[in-house]
């Protein structure tokens, strides 16, 4: 499954993309929880992580760059295909620096042009300062796209990033509900 945003949304993405996001961090560690991450959906409302999620299994793919979404796209047929069938939630928290909130509006309104309005709930976007999270989250380059499967106390059950692969699938598949 793919989906585009409108072309102003991707420019601004493209020209501002080498400066919204963290250089790359150090190999990190699966956390042991999700961390706490505020962020509005596409739909306008104000949610947080994982207390959003609390009581159920969630899927989360979280991206620092656009060019990501492939991967993410990759991993949300798996999602369609193998977890919601199990009644484990989806969302999409796409990452983007502090500084660019003032464009927020319009990169939103971009990403909601571009994405069918039935995933608007599910697409939550966070503007903030990456690092910390980054760190928190246990990511090691920001190019890449990550997921997580967590359990209804919001404990990291899995980890994946990149593509979905058939390892990390089948990784995936044991660790579900």
């Amino acid at each position: 499954m793919m989906y585009t945003l409108p072309a102003t949304a991707a420019l601004a993405l493209l020209l501002f993309g080498h400066t919204a996001c963290s250089q790359n961090k150090p190999a990190g560690n699966t956390p042991a929880a999700f961390p706490t991450i505020a962020a509005q959906t596409l739909s306008q409302k104000d949610i947080v992580f994982p207390d959003v999620v609390k009581g159920e299994y969630a899927f989360i793919a979280v991206a620092f760059k656009m060019r990501a979404q492939g991967q993410i796209d990759s991993w949300y047929d798996v999602y369609l295909d193998s977890l919601k069938p199990r009644g484990v939630v989806f969302y999409e928290i796409p990452m983007i620096a502090g500084s660019w909130k003032m464009m927020s509006g319009w990169i939103d309104g971009g990403m909601r042009g571009g994405i069918p309005p039935e995933k608007h709930p599910y697409v939550a976007t966070y503007y903030g300062p990456l690092d910390k999270l980054q760190q928190e989250l246990g990511t090691s380059d920001d190019q890449l796209a990550y997921v997580y499967l967590l359990d209804p106390e919001s404990k990291v059950l899995f980890m994946g990033k990149h593509f979905a692969t058939p390892e990390q699938v089948r990784a995936l598949m044991d660790a579900a509900p």
